[in-house]
């Protein structure tokens, strides 16, 4: 891509010349006015560039490119660099995507080179997977070029993001109350409005947060490091959760040693007050059962609609975590535009599709909502005419306005047990595995139940049985939690 200014506008011009160098190929000179970009970062194969770059005979753009991009560094991400700070207008700002290795690296060449044409503005370093395809710790590197060779340098803006307004997993469910991302970029906004003139003689906190910090320029210079957790102290970085506490090594070993008799204690209780309540009469029941189950999908619903008809409404989807939304509807949209209601009742979910997410199975509250690709299965009929009786008459009541002491319609088989069954049948039938599982695959299969002499439902050993398995979740749960907390300790 070539830049060609003229008198009011800058042209782009796409190129096919070089297929190896693209854009590197015609570097603009003194062309642009701001310049956001997450160039490609490699060091392996990196020298491909660097021999085309030797074999163009000729000047583009009025210069020779063995020459220009004869600066120094690692990696494809230098000769980038090298393209963008010869491409600013002086005074003008660039906002770059760069590899951690790229700043702590020693590369006094490259860095006295970038520096004589560039002031550094910004350094924030973006938590580890905020690019969802590598786990490669990033920055943002934010650059002014030079209005002339003596300018004075400012201090530079340095901030620690350990959250992007999004998940870091491949999900990416929005978290808008967690964003330091969101609010470094306020503080840099108030930090270049106000002038970027303090004089500082050492790291210092900017606007009362811990996650900000001004450092003098002279700190970033061609020998020096540019990442910025080093103006960190050890103590602070525990406070923001970037490093653990030293922990002693003998406090180390009586810590997790403690921990996992007290969790061996707990799963041998609950896997034999798990047997006790298994061994006993099961029964097996259809979800085809339209007498005794309602199986249904949900609701179309974009994100395009949660970002025009914000409301209250929690919006479940296809996510692996029970806790996670797609966000909030509004329930009036929600009746105008789809002719629904909020779940009235709670349910039981079954996740339809997506790699990791299908056949997972939740239980969600009352007053939310499920996307289509959610199938939602409820232990009682959409509508029934009438209730049986225990003696065999028509109460002549019908089932759903006849709810009982737990404000649910009629029902002999307990909702929280249900997911527990669900997930049973799912996960030993193999359905995990399978690329879709809509209403009718959900309506084929068949749970095992807890049931008395007589053959009906047994509601108590259900709902014991659910409760032993939420503690076996729990425990589950501590597990993960130790496990993090031995990978993250820095033992002294």
């Amino acid at each position: 891509m070539v830049f060609e200014p003229t008198a009011s506008t800058i042209t782009f011009l796409l190129l096919n010349e070089n297929e190896t160098l693209g854009a590197l190929l015609q570097p603009p000179r003194d062309a642009v006015d701001v310049i956001l970009t997450n160039p490609p970062y490699v060091t392996q194969g990196s020298s491909i560039y660097r021999r085309e770059i030797e074999q163009i005979s000729g000047a583009r753009n009025g210069v020779s490119l063995d020459e220009y991009y004869d600066t120094g560094g690692l990696g494809v991400e230098a000769l980038f660099l090298r393209y963008i700070a010869g491409a600013l207008k002086p005074g003008r700002r660039a906002f770059i995507i760069v590899p951690l290795g790229l700043l702590n690296r020693t590369a006094s060449r490259m860095k006295s080179n970038l520096l004589s044409e560039c002031n550094i503005l910004a350094s924030i370093a973006l938590p580890r997977n905020a690019f969802f395809n590598t786990a490669q710790p990033t920055y943002i590197l934010a650059l002014e070029k030079r209005r002339v060779p003596n300018q004075s340098r400012p201090p530079v803006f340095c901030g620690i993001a350990r959250s992007i307004g999004e998940t870091l997993d491949y999900e990416r469910v929005p978290t808008p109350d967690d964003n330091d991302l969101m609010d470094l970029a306020n503080l840099f906004i108030r930090y270049v409005e106000d002038g970027m003139g303090e004089v500082i003689s050492g790291p210092t906190a900017y606007a009362d947060t811990q996650i900000a910090k001004l450092v003098p320029a002279d700190m970033f210079g061609k020998d020096d490091r540019w990442d910025v957790t080093r103006h960190w102290t050890d103590e602070e970085q525990v406070a923001l959760g970037q490093r653990a506490e030293a922990v002693e090594r003998g406090a180390f070993v009586d810590q997790v040693s403690q921990t996992f008799r007290e969790l061996l204690t707990d799963l041998d209780s609950a896997r034999a007050e798990l047997d006790a309540l298994e061994d006993g009469p099961m029964g097996t029941f259809a979800l085809s059962d339209s007498s005794r189950f309602t199986v249904r999908s949900g609701v179309r619903i974009r994100n395009v609609d949660l970002r025009d008809h914000p409301g209250e409404v929690p919006v479940y989807s296809v996510f692996t975590r029970a806790n996670v939304i797609k966000g909030r509807i509004d329930a009036d949209w929600l009746r105008e535009a789809k002719g629904v209601e909020p779940e009235e009742f709670p349910s039981v979910t079954v996740m339809a599709t997506g790699a990791s997410a299908v056949g997972l199975v939740h239980l969600r509250e009352a007053g939310s909502v499920m996307t289509d690709d959610v199938v939602i299965v409820q232990p009682w009929p959409t509508e029934e005419p009438g209730v049986i009786d225990v003696d065999g008459s028509d109460t002549g009541d019908n089932r759903l306005s006849s709810l009982g002491d737990d404000g649910l319609p009629a029902h002999d088989i307990d909702l929280g047990y249900l997911a527990v069954a669900l997930a049973r049948t799912i996960a030993q039938g193999g359905y995990m595995y399978e690329a879709k599982l809509y209403v009718r695959r959900v309506t084929q299969l068949v749970i095992e139940v807890p049931v008395r002499e007589d053959g009906r439902p047994d509601t108590e050993r259900q709902v014991a049985i659910a409760r032993v398995v939420k503690r076996i979740d729990e425990i589950r749960d501590r597990i993960d939690e130790a496990n993090r907390w031995i990978r993250s300790s820095r033992l002294a």
